[in-house]
């Protein structure tokens, strides 16, 4: 696995934690399965939007041993779990009804299914995060909403 760290010239624009639904969804006995197997579909991330892209990383464990472990384990870098370049990012979509989920899908038709964790519904500031983000890094493109799903695409030149 690669290790996080920032390239020359990014910047971190936001951070936290979020849930990556590890393949397509399953259902009851494909995670009993899996659970049985010792794999896991749910990874606990912690995610940085940066100025160039947006990357979850393995979330850091702090263990009973005391202080000293804990600044050890703080020096050390983060391993990516999936990194998404903003320049590739086609749109987000929100599933439907009350869930927290929320889909990256890039140009390429990679699907990305996170959820933001903490209190309240954290998904509209990541969305409107990673909005923002997107039209910085890409001034060239529009971003049009519509029932749950932002996409980003080339703006039509005008015509004259």
């Amino acid at each position: 696995m690669e290790k996080f760290k920032l390239e020359k010239g990014e910047q971190v624009l936001k951070k936290g934690n979020i849930l990556y639904y590890v393949g397509d969804p399953l259902g009851v006995w494909d995670t009993m399965k899996a659970a049985a197997k010792g794999q896991s579909v749910v990874k606990e991330c912690t995610v940085f939007l940066t100025t160039s892209r947006f990357v979850a990383c393995k979330k850091r464990r702090y263990y009973p041993w005391g202080p000293l472990i804990w600044i050890f384990v703080m020096l050390l870098r983060r391993k990516i779990v999936f990194a998404v370049a903003l320049s590739s990012l086609a749109s987000i979509e929100c599933d439907t009804g009350r869930s927290i989920i929320f889909k990256l899908k890039t140009a390429d038709g990679s699907l990305f299914r996170v959820a933001a964790t903490g209190f309240g519904d954290k998904r509209k500031k990541w969305i409107a995060a990673i909005s923002a983000a997107v039209k910085a890094a890409r001034p060239e493109i529009s971003v049009s909403e519509a029932d749950g799903t932002v996409d980003f695409k080339p703006a039509v030149a005008a015509q004259s």
